[in-house]
Order: C-alpha cells, then sequence, then structure tokens
C-alpha cells in the first residue's frame, strides 16, 4: 500500500475559525482566496505491513479476535511506525511553505 502526503495552506482564509468563539464557523464559505497544496512523494508502508503481518495474527488469535475491527497492541505498533513515516513527510513539506506568502490573514476574513 501507498500513502501519498499532501500539505495545504490557505485554508484558514476560506474557512476560518475564530479563537474566541471555536463553534462560529465562516459560512458561507470566503472566496477569492488562494490555497496551495504540496503532494510528497508516494510512501511505501508494504515492508511495515509485512514485518507486523505474524505479530498481528499472533495477538488475533491469543485475544480471540475474529473481527476486522478490534485493535490489538501489534495493530497498535504498526499505525505508529507507518504515522512516523507519514509526519516526517509530512514536516518536510511544510519546510517548503512560504510562511510570510502563505499564512498572512486575508482582510476578507477579519472580524
Amino acid at each position: 500500500p501507498l500513502v501519498v502526503p499532501f500539505y495545504h495552506t490557505g485554508m484558514h482564509r476560506i474557512l476560518p475559525q475564530f479563537p474566541a468563539n471555536p463553534k462560529k464557523q465562516a459560512l458561507p464559505p470566503k472566496t477569492g482566496n488562494k490555497i496551495r497544496v504540496r503532494v510528497g512523494e508516494p510512501i511505501d508502508v508494504s515492508d511495515l505491513i509485512e514485518k507486523h503481518r505474524g505479530g498481528r495474527e499472533e495477538a488475533r488469535k491469543e485475544l480471540g479476535v475474529t473481527d476486522g475491527w478490534t485493535t490489538t497492541e501489534a495493530d497498535e505498533a504498526l499505525y505508529a511506525e507507518v504515522t512516523e513515516r507519514v509526519e516526517a513527510a509530512l514536516v518536510a513539506l511544510a519546510k517548503q511553505v512560504d510562511q510570510d506568502a502563505e499564512w498572512q490573514t486575508h482582510p476578507s476574513v477579519l472580524p
């Protein structure tokens, strides 16, 4: 399986959140703003799945788990490794962001 990481900026101008009232949302969405999306290289996680396959099957058997939804410690270990790999890719994409140009608040969303 492949995971395709992406990092976007600009949504804070289209659907701003208001810290003073977190339930308040700008509707309709603010138009005329720019969103930038960076897509990283696909991340192959098949090696991690294969690495954890035996432990997962053993853990499920020990616990008597037969459904596909119950999470075991072996599953959580796999999820943690996949998360670390994806997080590293997201951090690399985030470093490409021009903070001054991409994180400025557009006047249309100011209260």
